[in-house]
């Protein structure tokens, strides 16, 4: 599971903006900025975690000692 600061971190690596995350990871902006409105575990839905892990993933960041989310 990704915290907020990761997404946080991550993004501003890539230098991209809360609404380019979301542009690219389908998204809503708001689900980006309530996301890294914590240090911790982001108030968003697991598939959200997921299209932003997926996002980052394939722009070349990886997450050591984050495991993936279960999916149902």
């Amino acid at each position: 599971m990704l915290s907020g600061a990761q997404i946080r971190e991550a993004r501003s690596r890539l230098g991209w903006s809360s609404q380019e995350l979301a542009k690219r990871a389908h998204v809503l902006e708001s689900t980006v900025k309530r996301a890294e409105r914590t240090a911790g575990e982001p108030l968003i839905t697991l598939e959200h975690q997921r299209k932003i892990r997926a996002t980052f993933s394939a722009a070349g960041i990886a997450f050591e000692g984050v495991t993936a989310a279960a999916t149902a």
